[in-house]
């Protein structure tokens, strides 16, 4: 995974490998990585608070699965959904189909895709949302909740905080706070709401390899992909390709920023080590065998 041209990354990151730059990306925060520094001739990057190389590497948080503390809690005050028959089953969540704070769910099995949900009040749970099946998800949260997947996550269209302005850093007298831990990939879906833009409010941990934004080698540049919280990937991140030149030719360019409230104001259940994993996008390399 290189940093490249026209990237912007705002709050601390850590890598666990090399860091790698081709162009001028700029970092508003520290950034550290357990291996060197690799750069292409010409590149020039802009590092505000400067640097750090062959730091010790940062571990996945202890019962960081679903399955560890999400799906528990969910049986016990939160959300959790019902395991859907078939190989293509999943679910959808809408933040606020109902209105602000009130989410609806549906399930697809079989070629079909069920009625949606009542509405359930986001703010009468424990903050825990399980499910069993990939999901997708879209919509505005007016409220705190951590949701945990088995499988992949795909973001369907804008995921946001209700009274932030889309584009701006959630200010500290925000109370809404978003956690995703996928037990799969968390994954920007290639579809018209993502066309031009995507704007992601959240913390997203993508347990089992990537961070990506789907198809992200195919059809026209996208825009931004504009991120206000963290992204931890266990393996990479893939948001965009670029030419020789620099220049964007499918995908997104990265535009990560840093939600401070996360220090005082984690999600709920939600697995932490260190500011580094909770607050920035990280790539962990897997062990040799």
């Amino acid at each position: 995974v290189w940093f490249l041209s026209g990237e912007r990354f705002e709050g601390p990151v850590h890598v666990n490998f090399n860091l790698q730059i081709d162009g001028d990306p700029r970092f508003g925060g520290e950034v550290r990585a357990g291996g060197g520094l690799t750069e292409k001739t010409g590149s020039n990057p802009i590092f505000e608070q400067g640097y750090e190389l062959n730091v010790p590497t940062i571990p996945l948080p202890a019962d960081s699965y679903p399955t560890d503390t999400i799906k528990p809690a969910a049986e016990s005050g939160g959300l959790a959904l019902p395991v859907l028959s078939g190989n293509d089953a999943e679910y959808e969540i809408d933040l606020d189909y109902y209105g602000p704070g009130l989410l609806a769910y549906r399930g697809y099995e079989g070629g079909t895709w069920s009625a949606w949900s009542a509405q359930h009040d986001i703010s009468a749970l424990n903050g825990a949302i399980y499910s069993p099946e990939p999901l997708r998800l879209s919509g505005v949260l007016d409220g705190q909740v951590t949701i945990g997947v088995e499988g992949n996550v795909y973001v369907v269209d804008d995921i946001l905080y209700d009274g932030v302005a889309p584009g701006s850093t959630p200010p500290s007298g925000c109370d809404d706070v978003l956690g995703i831990i996928a037990d799969g990939d968390f994954v920007i879906a290639y579809e018209p709401p993502n066309y031009n833009d995507c704007m992601f409010y959240g913390v997203a941990m993508a347990l089992e390899k990537n961070i990506e934004a789907e198809d992200y080698m195919h059809h026209a540049p996208r825009g931004a992909m504009e991120m206000y919280g963290g992204i931890i990937a266990d393996y990479s991140s893939h948001f965009g390709q670029y030419d020789n030149d620099g220049n964007l030719i499918s995908g997104y360019t990265r535009d990560f920023n840093w939600d401070a409230r996360m220090l005082t104001m984690p999600p709920p259940f939600f697995p932490l080590t260190g500011r580094y994993l909770i607050l920035s996008w990280e790539e962990v390399v897997p062990p040799e065998v």
